[in-house]
């Protein structure tokens, strides 16, 4: 409310030149012969404009307020911390408003122990029964406890820069892969007790989806940073395919396990009324609803996770044309050999124990021997249909009216859906038929996109010089 006075007031204040107060004297006499580093002091109107950004940050820090489940509250650290122009003060109140549990903090959200339960019966489906009874076992709470301190520290990593919390993920993942044996063990003690039926894995399921969104969120990461190479692309699309696969495998499965359990507890409902003989009047008329497995936002995430699955895999058959036709320039593997890049990439998730990690014989089998003996305009036919896919996708998500998408991630799947129709664009009219090989180069835009490029031909030298 004070910003506009403040605006009002630059011109009347004398120069930032003629302030000695601002000359760095201090500094000077703390660091002795030490070098100062010059210090490139911003106008006044810059001033203001940076701190009306800072406020508006912290402002939707605040944010807070209105999560009611663990599914917002990921979106929203990933909204007021995950950004990497966020201010590091902003991260700072991120993480004394929605993350930390200690005392002498803001206290704006509820205990985060009930939403993690809530997201685990959510996920597989639970009957409100079964629910119930599990959470008053004690090895259930045992269990609950330790997911609620992993999910409390996948939110505090959502408030490091982009580089820490890369490097934090890595022993992060360590630790998952103790707590993913745990899990499965808990449902495979409750499935023997009778709890649960074969098959249904409520425990096992919730922290084998966190996995799969830790591993999707430490590759798109490096996106981020600049890390890969042009002749690394093709295996990390092709790592983003695996893991988008087993994610929506994953929602079929807990589909499943949710009709599973709920047939069971239907039938479990009809042996107790047949044996109390408390049936209603005119017979028992009422229809026992469908099992839902899974909140708005798992239905988004199945949606993005197609797109992005189909995404990949267009992009892999994109790059694999284009190192046939010799529009791309060979990898530079002298120094740094192709296994050695494979480990470099993918060698944190061997740790785990579920997902299997993908080994680098299969990435080579499935480029040399599968799309390698695949014809080309076969192989271009398919990568447009990949493209073609993945826009549908995102289609069906943005038109769902159940699906409360946020700003970020409405804005992120329409960059994404320019990138897949740009790229189906570029196979139909510059790949069908191919021009002749070496006479292109490819060039890779992410300026749409951070992470999926737009790609480019261009002539090379001696095509110009000929034309």
């Amino acid at each position: 409310a004070q910003l506009p006075g403040v605006r009002a007031s630059i011109p009347v204040g004398a120069p930032v030149e003629a302030l000695d107060c601002l000359s760095g004297r201090a500094s000077s006499s703390l660091l002795g012969s030490a070098p100062l580093r010059k210090v490139e002091l911003p106008s006044r109107e810059e001033a203001v404009d940076r701190l009306e950004g800072l406020l508006g940050q912290i402002k939707s820090v605040f944010g807070v307020l209105d999560v009611t489940d663990l599914d917002s509250l990921y979106a929203w650290a990933q909204t007021t911390a995950g950004g990497g122009d966020v201010n590091v003060l902003a991260r700072s109140y991120a993480h004394v408003a929605g993350v930390t549990d200690d005392r002498n903090t803001l206290q704006l959200r509820p205990p985060l122990r009930p939403w993690v339960w809530e997201s685990v019966q959510t996920l597989c489906g639970l009957p409100p029964d079964c629910a119930r009874e599990l959470s008053s076992l004690a090895p259930c709470e045992e269990r609950l406890a330790q997911l609620t301190q992993a999910a409390q520290a996948l939110l505090r990593l959502r408030c490091y820069n982009r580089g820490r919390e890369r490097r934090k993920l890595r022993h992060f993942l360590a630790d998952w892969a103790l707590l993913q044996e745990l899990a499965d063990e808990l449902d495979t003690q409750l499935q023997q007790a009778g709890y649960l039926e074969p098959g249904v894995q409520p425990f096992g399921a919730w922290v084998l989806v966190q996995t799969l969104q830790t591993m999707r969120r430490f590759l798109v990461l490096g996106f981020y940073l600049e890390l890969y190479g042009d002749c690394e692309l093709q295996m990390i699309y092709w790592y983003l395919e695996y893991i988008s696969d087993l994610r929506m495998q994953m929602h079929q499965v807990t589909q499943q396990a949710a009709m599973v359990q709920a047939a069971a507890a239907a039938a479990a409902r009809k042996v107790d009324k047949a044996l109390t003989n408390k049936k209603k009047k005119g017979g028992d008329k009422e229809k026992p609803k469908p099992p839902v497995a899974g909140s708005a936002a798992t239905r988004l995430e199945f949606l993005i996770s197609a797109a992005t699955r189909d995404m990949c895999t267009g992009l892999t058959m994109l790059l694999h044309i284009l190192s046939r036709l010799g529009f791309t320039p060979p990898a530079d593997l002298q120094f740094t050999p192709l296994h050695r890049r494979f480990e470099q990439r993918f060698g944190v998730f061997t740790l785990l124990v579920r997902p299997p990690a993908l080994p680098v014989q299969q990435y080579v089998a499935r480029f040399e021997t599968g799309m390698g003996a695949t014809p080309l305009p076969q192989l271009t036919d398919a990568a447009s249909a990949k493209f073609k896919s993945a826009k549908a996708a995102i289609d069906r998500a943005l038109h769902m009216p159940d699906l409360l998408i946020t700003p970020p991630d409405k804005a992120d799947m329409l960059a994404l859906a320019r990138v897949a129709v740009a790229n189906a664009v570029l196979l139909a009219t510059a790949l069908q038929p191919p021009p002749p090989p070496g006479t292109r180069t490819a060039a890779f835009d992410f300026s749409t996109h951070p992470c999926f490029p737009l790609v480019r031909l261009n002539a090379t030298r001696e095509e110009k010089e000929a034309a």
